[in-house]
This record gives C-alpha cells, structure tokens and sequence, in this order.
C-alpha cells in the first residue's frame, strides 16, 4: 500500500515521539557484547532496508539510524578500550583465571586495539563471533592480530602472538536476528605451543546442555558500558532452558514492523546464566566451556548481568559440520 503525504503529516506527528523513546531504550540494550558500535548501526540498517516497505519506510529508517548514530557516538567514549585501564576486573562477577587455565582463549586486536575474543580450534584456526569481523573488509586483514596463551590484555612471556591471513563468517549470519553469529580466521603460522580447545562431538548435536555448569572467559567489560581488564578473568554460569530463553527474549513492541528487541533461535543459540554473572562488551566471540568442550561463542545480551535477561551464545554443535569443512577451505 501506498502512503500518500497527508498521511505521512499524521503518522510523523503521533509516531517521532514514539521513535525517539524507544530508540534511547533499543540502542543500550541491544547492542551485542563487543566495542563496536559500527556493527550496530550496520545491524539497524539491515533490519530495516531488509523490511522490504516502500521508500516511506525507507526514509523514517534513515532518519532513525542517523539519530542511532548521533546517540551511539555519544556513548563511544564510554565503552572505548584504550588499553591503559588497570582495573582487575572483566567478566561481570568475574575472577582471576590462573594461568594455564584457558590458553586457547585469544585476544582479537584490529588496528592494535583489543575489540573481541575467540578460541584457538586448531594449530592456525581462530573461532570467533561472526559480529566482531562484519565491519572488516577482506582486504584490511593486516589490521588485526591475535594473541593466545596469555592471562594479561598486553601479552607477556609465553604468550603467541599471530597476524590473520583470511577469515569467513558464517554465509547466513544476519545481523538483525544475531543468527549463525560464527566465523574462523586463519592464523598466518601455526601456534604449536598451545592445545586447541576441545569441540563438541557431533554425538553431541541435540543436546541442550540444560542446567549444566559452564565457565565464560574475556577480557570485557565488568559491567554494560563500564572498564574493560588488563587480565583474563572467568566466571561460572549455568545453562538456561530453551524454553526459559525463548520467554525472556520472546519479540518486543514494534513499530511500523520494526522489531526493538532481539529474537531466540534454539536452534542456533543457547542461554547461560547466574546471579551478578555475566559476559559483557569485549567478551563477545569467547567461550563457553562445559567441562574441556566449547558449546558456545559469546553473542549478545540484554545489558550485562540483568537478571531477567541470561546471556546468548551461539550454539557450537549446530555448526560442527561447517567448522569442519571451512576450516579445510580457510587453509587452503
């Protein structure tokens, strides 16, 4: 249907106030855990050119994201990382990792500064978020670096330090559903100093994992928006039924077929959580670890540690056949 100009008088005079409320709202709780807040504004745009909707609703969307923009620039400096902080603490409710205990976590720098974490799943494969790669080009993988066996954000002795030579995200991760959030990145040498983390077996398809102890690891943030840590911290959470999941992130208010808040897929997520625990901005494309094996890549969330919302990770088993053949196409 067309919407003609005396109608667009009407729905802009009852519908910006509207827009505005829920936009400081949707901007702070739906951005996925990690700093950057370029990938946000790629998420509202798909969202919505992917609407499909005549060019109306293209220019109210172009409108919102340049007011998402403005807004999310002015918190920028709030969840920068530069580095030099030297609060302890990460991982909301987290606590110091010995070392040795996670050294196939990695440290994911771009341009030298620290943006995401991942895992180590073979002597050159990195296993990330797909999220944290969306604004890289092909071409700029001489930006990013990555660091593994290191308890400190700086390095230190022992650790192994790598630059990228490709990586692929996942062919159907979308952006505004937070689906098939996974990509690999191939190391520019071998790190053989370090075991890789252990994967699920594909025995292990189908299994929730429900009410199981896990453990999350990173450098993040210790609460939404706040420090992020100079040392690897973890903390335990426990695996949250689909069901449970599915209530707490079931689809919000929308407007104009705009949806404000983040979907559940059990398919391709999985949920942890526990009181004051949680994995925050920085965090993201990290572990979930039951017992030696990952099940989960940190995701997104509502805020950190909110307690009416678990944490979301990207379910690993669903993907074991695709890590399997793209780690062989990666490095090739």
């Amino acid at each position: 249907m067309m919407i003609h100009h005396n109608m667009l008088i009407d729905i802009y005079s009852t519908g910006i106030e509207i827009w505005l409320t829920w936009l400081s709202v949707a901007l702070t709780e739906t951005f996925k855990k990690a700093p950057n807040f370029q990938r946000d504004i790629t998420t509202f745009n798909d969202a919505f050119y992917n609407l499909g909707k005549d060019q109306f609703f293209s220019f109210a969307a172009s409108i919102f994201c340049l007011v998402g923009f403005v807004y999310s620039n002015s918190l920028d400096s709030a969840r920068a990382i530069n580095g030099t902080d030297d609060d302890v603490d990460l991982i909301v409710g987290g606590t110091l990792a010995a070392a040795g205990e996670f050294p196939f976590t990695a440290l994911l720098r771009r341009s030298g500064s620290f943006f995401c974490g991942g895992t180590l799943i073979s002597p050159s494969v990195i296993m990330t978020a797909a999220h944290c790669l969306i604004s890289v080009p092909a071409s700029s993988t001489s930006t990013l670096q990555v660091t593994v066996n290191t308890l400190s954000a700086s390095g230190g002795t022992g650790s192994e330090v790598r630059s990228v030579n490709k990586f692929l995200l996942h062919p159907n991760y979308n952006s505004a559903t937070k689906q098939h959030d996974i990509a690999l990145m191939a190391l520019s040498s071998p790190i053989t100093t370090v075991t890789p983390v252990q994967l699920p077996y594909f025995s292990d398809i189908g299994n929730t994992f429900e009410g199981q102890l896990t453990a999350i690891a990173g450098w993040g943030t210790t609460s939404s928006g706040g420090s992020v840590s100079s040392n690897l911290l973890k903390a335990n959470v426990n695996i949250v039924s689909n069901s449970v999941c599915r209530r707490q992130y079931k689809r919000g208010p929308s407007i104009f077929g705009i949806i404000f808040s983040s979907s559940f897929y059990s398919t391709e997520m999985m949920c942890a959580a526990a009181p004051g625990k949680d994995t925050c901005q920085g965090d993201s494309g990290g572990p979930l670890l039951f017992g030696r094996f990952q099940v989960g890549i940190t995701s997104f969330g509502r805020g950190c540690a909110d307690p009416n919302y678990a944490g979301v990770y990207t379910r690993v088993t669903n993907y074991l056949g695709w890590i399997s053949d793209t780690q062989r196409k990666i490095l090739l």
